[in-house]
């Protein structure tokens, strides 16, 4: 027997490793393949509809007019000459915290886009916010982010961004 047939063949018995890591790896590329074209498929029908759509039917962040969700995070911080204090509480997700993996990016998405949206013409906010997500963003990648010190990351990066400001 050749080489090719060697990795398929045993002691003259079939081997059935080789071959159903063979059939794996066909199927797998035939799933790479099959999502490759259906993002493809999925990302043309986004830009039709964003084609179709008016702009001010796009969706939009609106302020809330009733009752606080079930669900929500209340975040305050107070500056007094050169005390700092900030406050980030979630609400609503139990002694578990279920969902709060879920909610909590979303949630600084969005605020981030309505920060964003409300002080549009002002540049220099705009460049310290992105800079103050840059760091986020940093700190989170590195695996130095945790319930004990995420108050006391967010104060540094306000404190840097803050003086890259001035």
């Amino acid at each position: 027997m050749n080489n090719t047939t060697d990795i398929f063949f045993n002691n003259g018995q079939l081997d059935w490793n080789a071959l159903s890591t063979l059939t794996n790896t066909i199927l797998v590329l035939a799933l790479v393949i099959i999502t490759w074209w259906y993002a493809r498929e999925v990302k043309k029908q986004t830009e039709f509809m964003k084609i179709d759509r008016a702009v001010e039917e796009m969706e939009k962040l609106v302020d809330y007019k009733g009752n606080p969700g079930r669900k929500r995070f209340i975040a305050g911080l107070r500056c007094t000459n050169e005390n700092f204090n900030f406050k980030f509480k979630p609400k609503g997700f139990g002694l578990l915290a279920r969902g709060i993996g879920y909610y909590a990016p979303n949630s600084v998405i969005i605020l981030l886009r309505y920060l964003v949206e409300k002080r549009i013409d002002d540049e220099d906010f705009i460049s310290n916010l992105a800079q103050a997500a840059k760091k986020c963003g940093e700190a989170y990648i590195s695996g130095d982010l945790s319930p004990r010190t995420q108050h006391q990351i967010a104060l540094m990066i306000a404190f840097s961004v803050s003086e890259m400001g001035r």
